[in-house]
């Protein structure tokens, strides 16, 4: 439990730096931000993120993890 939460800190204050290394990569983009906020297609690429595409990951995080975003 420690553990878990000692990586949610560590990517939540360290999520800019993700976010750079990953800039290119939308699927990993979109579900760090999924974790760390807990919304799909919060980045820098705001403005040009496909918004069918956040629906498909909402739609199979609801499905895969019963989660409800």
């Amino acid at each position: 439990m420690i553990m878990t939460f000692k990586i949610y800190l560590y990517l939540y204050f360290f999520n800019f730096f993700f976010m750079i290394l990953f800039y290119k990569s939308k699927v990993y983009n979109n579900i760090l931000f999924i974790i760390v906020w807990g919304k799909p297609g919060v980045n820098i690429d705001n403005a040009k993120t496909n918004k069918k595409y956040n629906i498909k990951i909402r739609k199979w995080l609801n499905e895969k993890y019963k989660l409800i975003i």
